[in-house]
């Protein structure tokens, strides 16, 4: 009947139903909160159970919580911030690493300042994948949300090996040039997918350099060893990216011929990044 009323007041009475009670008859009570409708008083209780000593209640009240805030790709459910902020700020302080991960995941897109200091929190957790995770969070933040940027200086500075392609990301969005060495080094010896987003980072630094390197990936290769076309892509990309912030006119230049001319090819991934490149020339997208 609780589950049914589905008020504030309703979840107030089964969470406190849920504290009097331990193991599977909490985690029965977790996910029936999931399934009310959404209120501070149910996100706090699930929140405060993270911290229960039973595994399957904290995955139990972790699954609840999310159904209740709701997922950004959802137009009927659509994600309260505010609920999830209080919600993800307690599963980053889980014991599982599972729920930490999923807190380093999904903050990346949290409306709340406040998951800037939640996910730089979990830069240095005992998980790896956490923290990996939350590098890649932080620096789609410090993007999109303007997030400081001093988190991700700290890793680059530190070589920070796993979380290092990330912060360097991060750190190339502001235009620093510190982010110029470990790019270049997983540009040419990382992993393909590793290259290919530290060729993209490095449209974002206005080097002669960086310039150097991404005109070399474009115009390289040979018919006996060519050079992938995930590569080409990124490079006529960060080409057209690092137009405008080249102060040498000769190299500027380049860049944009490069971009201009490279639609007539046949490849179609190569199209659309160069097409992505030309908007960058003209400003339209940063």
């Amino acid at each position: 009947a609780l589950v049914t009323l589905g008020s504030a007041a309703a979840a107030e009475v089964l969470a406190a139903r849920g504290d009097e009670l331990t193991g599977a008859d909490r985690a029965r009570i977790a996910s029936s909160l999931g399934e009310m409708k959404k209120s501070e008083a149910a996100i706090r209780a699930l929140a405060g159970w993270l911290r229960d000593d039973d595994a399957s209640v904290r995955s139990a009240a972790l699954d609840a919580g999310i159904e209740l805030i709701g997922h950004d790709t959802e137009e009927k459910k659509r994600r309260d911030h505010a609920l999830a902020a209080i919600l993800f700020a307690a599963a980053a302080r889980s014991k599982d690493p599972a729920n930490r991960l999923v807190a380093a995941t999904e903050l990346a897109k949290a409306a709340d300042p406040g998951a800037d200091a939640v996910l730089a929190s979990l830069l240095g957790d005992r998980d790896a994948a956490t923290r990996v995770a939350a590098a890649k969070s932080y620096a789609e933040r410090v993007v999109e949300k303007g997030a400081p940027i001093e988190p991700l200086a700290a890793i680059v500075s530190a070589g920070t090996r796993d979380l290092l392609l990330s912060a360097a990301e991060g750190v190339a969005a502001r235009g620093l040039p510190a982010a110029l060495r470990p790019l270049l080094l997983f540009a040419r010896a990382g992993e393909l997918e590793e290259r290919r987003r530290a060729l993209l980072a490095l449209g974002h630094v206005g080097d002669k350099r960086a310039f150097d390197e991404l005109i070399g990936v474009w115009t390289g290769g040979t018919p006996e060893e060519p050079i992938e076309p995930a590569l080409k892509a990124a490079a006529i990309e960060a080409l057209g990216r690092i137009h405008n912030k080249l102060t040498d006119p000769e190299a500027a230049r380049r860049a944009r011929d490069a971009v201009e001319d490279a639609p007539r090819g046949t490849d179609t991934d190569i199209g659309v990044a160069a097409a992505r490149g030309l908007r960058h020339i003209g400003g339209d997208i940063g």
